[in-house]
Formats: structure tokens, sequence, C-alpha cells
């Protein structure tokens, strides 16, 4: 059973019993001691995992906190520990295993929300028992986050490098102190009340501080996305004063480039409007620190140490287009759908300063071109062009004619067709078949990433079938299937989107009638939820979307700290347009305890909702115009099931 004794800092009462009960601290120099004992079998949060189970041993304690009031609870103990932190709606906040060494555990945040918090005490493998030291301490009264009036710290953008030599200060109770780690500091001017966010990006495995201006810890950061990043998000600053950014490392003696964005992306870091690019145009421009054009999530360029510039792209559909881009540094190109999904990506065409997409638009509604770089912190002039393929260029028809349009196509529905002259729908990457003297029919499809599709044509000719990805490249092809009356692909898609069906024969000038038809293997519609790769589904507001949420569903998290955004919670991602200003509301209906997750352009959570049974909702006014996703998940791996999903405006 757990137990308190009195010590020099603070002492609450002596504990006796059988199983331990929740116990009731306060924060502030708060110590406790106490002892992890096989009667130790509270468990108030079954959903949690494993170490709320019968093989491990817990103790609970709980304190009210408020939200946005930094808190730092340390464990050490004579066993392999573990802390968990969990607030008031049962939500997995924060939970370490090994902070210093395996005896000693922290968890150091901001509260997200107002209410009853609970520190849960338990160990690392099953069975494990012992004695411990228990610290909780908390700075300023703090506030919810999202409260508009709290002003943030943006738009600073710094380039550095870790070198020998390099001894900014940090306080002792940091391992990362020792003269052994080199570290830089930056100087932050803030205000109490307001809040901060932090992003390093580093070619090391980088570690990040935040210092008051008493020299007290802030937050701190070791792996968001990967080794070499570490982000502090919304820390709310309870002093004025010059407040400290210590980079560092997670090893000893390590060196390295840096850069560190001074941001905060749940408010929205100023966002760099698109301009406007036509087919035809030639825009001339510079990327530079502030370009902050919205990207969609599930690309490494939606980092804020990246810089971005954004077009918005007219032209018409079904017409050959060519993006190029020339610039003085490694950059990146990327094509958005009026959906807010990245149809087409290139980083080298040829080189790493020259990039391209050969396309064709699809759609209706507005496209957009996403000008940013390979590596964090790029900056410099570029070229960017828009261009129709000229008349007479392979995989453009006859001179002077174009290209002929595509027609849409759904899953299980056939078509009867006919190859007659003029017939010169767009290809690229299929041999001598795109010359002009080829007749070609196109069809376009709405299919998602990791569906198995089938297409089958008989015709009265020698025909030839492709298949064309969202990004232009031919994905398959066949030209006889048991005869040569006949055709057929069968094909698993890498990418969501729309892909091109191009009907043309064998040999050249060929006419004549055929039957093309789509389906999936067993001819089975295919489910609306995504494929396994994560790629997300389109859904408008006012729009209701249904489906199966199932194990294999593993839509992209940009939060991997969270506790539903690890591997083992399945996940289903859909992505809709909104306008900054805008209240909208999102529903839940599921046979499974839902979780609602709402992230904007740049992948910030705005907004976040637990759920039993039945209904889930989650409201929030939009801070930025653009693509926003919406991610399904449950609170419980193994129980999964139906759901139904819409977005409304806010009552």
């Amino acid at each position: 059973m757990m137990r308190q004794t009195p010590v020099a800092m603070t002492l609450a009462m002596a504990l006796l019993g059988s199983a331990a009960a929740m116990v009731p601290i306060s924060l502030g120099n708060t110590l406790i001691e106490g002892q992890l004992t096989p009667s130790d079998t509270e468990s108030l949060f079954p959903h949690l995992g494993e170490r709320m189970g019968p093989s491990f041993f817990r103790d609970i304690y709980s304190f009210q906190g408020n939200g946005g009031q930094m808190v730092i609870v340390t464990l050490s103990a004579d066993f392999d520990c573990y802390l968990m932190l969990v607030d008031s709606g049962g939500n997995l906040i924060g939970q370490n295993d090994d902070w210093t060494d395996i005896s000693t555990s922290q968890v150091n945040l901001a509260l997200p929300h107002t209410g009853t918090q609970h520190i849960i005490v338990t160990s690392f493998s099953p069975g494990q028992t012992g004695r411990y030291t228990l610290t909780a301490t908390g700075g300023g009264s703090g506030q919810t986050p999202s409260a508009p009036s709290l002003p943030s710290i943006t738009g600073r953008v710094i380039e550095g490098d870790l070198t020998r030599g390099d001894t900014a200060p940090l306080p002792n109770t940091f391992n990362r102190a020792d003269p052994a780690y080199l570290r830089d500091a930056h100087p932050l001017q803030g205000q109490a009340g307001s809040t901060v966010t932090l992003d390093l990006a580093a070619d090391f495995d980088c570690y990040l501080f935040l210092l008051a201006p008493d020299g007290q810890v802030v937050g701190a950061s070791d792996d968001f996305q990967g080794a070499n990043h570490s982000r502090i998000v919304d820390a709310p600053l309870t002093q004025t004063g010059t407040h400290l950014v210590v980079v560092t490392s997670y090893g000893q003696g390590t060196t390295g480039h840096y850069t560190l964005t001074i941001g905060n992306p749940q408010q929205g870091m100023p966002v760099t409007p698109d301009q406007v690019i036509s087919v035809g145009q030639t825009i001339r421009g510079q990327l530079q620190a502030g370009d902050s054009a919205v990207l969609p999530s599930g690309v490494e360029q939606v980092a804020l140490g990246f810089h971005r510039d954004g077009f918005q792209l007219n032209a018409p559909t079904n017409i050959p287009l060519t993006i190029d881009l020339e610039c003085d540094f490694d950059g990146y190109l990327h094509l958005v759908d009026p959906r807010g999904v990245i149809i087409a990506s290139n980083d080298d065409h040829g080189d790493t300063r020259h990039a391209q997409i050969q396309t064709q638009l699809t759609q209706l509604g507005p496209h957009r071109i996403v000008v940013t770089s390979y590596g964090q912190g790029m900056m410099g002039n570029y070229t960017l062009s828009v261009s129709q393929s000229g008349s007479g260029q392979p995989g453009q028809g006859p001179p002077g004619q174009g290209s002929s349009p595509d027609m849409p196509l759904a899953i299980g529905q056939s078509v009867q067709g006919s190859l007659v002259t003029g017939d010169s729908a767009f290809l690229r990457g299929g041999g001598a078949r795109i010359g002009g003297d080829y007749l070609r029919d196109g069809y376009v499809l709405d299919a998602p990433e990791g569906m198995t599709l089938v297409i089958d044509m008989e015709s009265d000719f020698d025909g030839y079938l492709f298949l064309v990805e969202p990004s232009g490249n031919v994905l398959a092809q066949n030209d006889d299937h048991g005869s040569t009356l006949r055709s057929r692909i069968e094909a698993t898609l890498r990418q969501s989107g729309p892909h091109r069906i191009v009907v043309t024969s064998f040999a050249a000038q060929t006419q004549g009638n055929y039957r093309l038809s789509f389906s999936t293997p067993g001819g089975q519609t295919p489910s609306p939820t995504p494929a396994p790769s994560g790629g997300d589904l389109p859904l408008a507001i006012g729009g209701v979307a249904s489906g199966q949420l199932t194990a294999s569903d593993t839509a992209h998290h940009p939060i991997s700290q969270h506790q539903f955004g690890q591997p083992q919670y399945p996940r289903v991602g859909y992505v809709f347009q909104g306008s900054a200003g805008q209240s909208i509301q999102i529903t839940l209906h599921a046979s499974f305890g839902g979780y609602l997750f709402l992230l904007d352009p740049v992948g910030a959570l705005l907004a976040e909702g637990p759920g039993e049974p039945g209904d889930v909702q989650v409201t929030a006014t939009l801070s930025q115009s653009g693509p926003h996703r919406i991610l399904v998940t449950t609170t419980d791996p193994a129980d999964l099931g139906e759901y139904s999903l819409s977005v409304s405006p806010a009552p």
C-alpha cells in the first residue's frame, strides 16, 4: 500500500488500509515517500493499457490543476519505475519510463484542461515493488490555452551550430547540465500570460529546453516525430522578462547544425497568402524566413522549420500541364487538389535544384501549388512556371488538337465506347502509344490507396489498356488477356485520388468499339474506410460519412506522443476545407468508445474529444483557412466497429 511520511518540504498524512485508494495532494513543494506493494491494485483507468491490469501494482495521487499550468512530476525509486499523468477526462497526457536512468521518471508539461489531474506511480515490468519518492511542483495559475486573451510569440527563425565550447547554462536538475553536453542559448523576451511554441530541427539527435527568467524549466522536449526534431507546444509563460531557449543534444559531445523556429501553431503562425498563377505564366520568387503557406499534413515539409510559398492555380481540367521549378536551393514541389489532398509531388527532376510535375487536372475547383525545400531552413531564389505541353509533343495527340476530355466513372460501373478519329486523351510514359498516330479515350476514377482495382476491356480490335496514378506515372498496362480482343489490369493502388484509365490500341490508327468495366476482386464495392496506408477521405462541411474502423486503418497522426497517436490505435482520416473564423461542430456516432482529433492545415491540434459508445462531439473555431483533418479513433484498440461522421456549422 502507499504511504506518506513527514519530510522536510511538505507532509500529508500517513495512509493505512488494504488496497490503496486515490490520495489527494497539493501542488507546490510536495514530497511524498511511498512504497509500491502487492496490495496496491487501484485501477481507475482500465482503458490506459496493460499497466492498469492485475499484473501491475499502482499508487494513484490526484491534484487540482488549471489548463495551461506548468507541472513537473518527478519519481525516484529502488525499482524500474514508470510514471503516468492523466487529465480530468481520463486522457493520458504524459508518461515516462527512464529519465536519467531506469530508477527515475519525469513528466514535464503544461496541463491541457482544468480539473482533477491524476498521477499514477507504477513499474516498467509486471509484479515489481519497492520504495519511491515523488515530487510534484506547479508554476503559475494557468488558464485554458485556447483563450483568445493569450498573446503568442511568433515569427523568428534562428540558424545555429552546436560546436565545441558551447556551455550555455542549464539547471543542475538535468543531466544535460553536465559539461560533457554542448549547449547553445537564445534569449527570448516573454510576458507573463503569453504562450510560445518552439520547434527545433537538427542534423543530430537534439534536445530542447525553455527556461524562465528565474532559471526554472518551463518546458523540455527530446524526440518529436524523430530523434532530430524537438518541439515545445504552447508553453504558458508565468513570468515577464528574458527567457532562455537552450539547444543541446541527447548524447554527450554532439555537434551539428540546427534550425530553431519560434511560433505558435495552436493559434496559427502568420500564414503567407497564396499568389495566383495561370497556365502560360512564369513567376520569379524568393523563399525566405516567415514564408508559411498552408500545406496539408502527411508530408515532412509541414514542420515549422520549412519555409513555404503557395500559389493558387488557375487551369482547366483535362489538359496536360507541366509545373516547373528552378531554384538555387534543393527545391520541392507539391500539387494540392480542391479537397486539400496532395495529388503530386516532386523533389529532383534531373538534379536537386530542379523539380517538375507533369499532370492533368481531373477535378473542378481551385488547385494549389506549394513551393518549399527538401531540407529545413533552406532559402533562396526560384522560378516557377506552369505551361500546357506543346502541340505535337509526346502525349499530346495530333498537332493543334489538344487532348480529348476524360469521362468520370465509378467502381462497379461499365461503359460502352468507341475509338474514333480525334480521340486524343493525354498519356505520358506509354511508349509509342503516346504519339499522335494513336487514338486514345480517357476515363477518371477516384479511388483510395491500397485498394486492388480490376479493369477489364473487351473490344472488336486489338486493344491496349493503361492505368495512370494521380501523379501521372503509369502504374500498370496490358495488351492481351487470353486473346488479342481482351485486356485486363489488376493492380493495387499506391496513391489516393483520381486515377486515369486510358484505352488505346496495339496498332496505330485503329478504330473500333469496346466495353470497359471496373471492379474490385470478388466484385465488391470497397468500403469508404481509407486504405491501410492511411490516405484521407474528402468530407464537406454539411456532409456525412460512414464507415467501419478496423485494425488495418492507419491514418497518419502528427502527434505521436499522444496516447491515441501511437501505432496500436487504428485511425481513419478525413479532410475538409475550412475558413479562418469559421465555427464548426464535428459529431461521431460510433458503436465503440470513439475519440476525435481536429488538426489545422499545418498539422497542429485544434480540438480533441473522448467518448463512450454513442455520440462524440467536438466544436472549434478555425484559426486558418485551408484543408483541415479529422481523425477518428478508439479509446481501446480492441474495441472497433461501425461509425458515422458529420461536420456542420456550430449551433
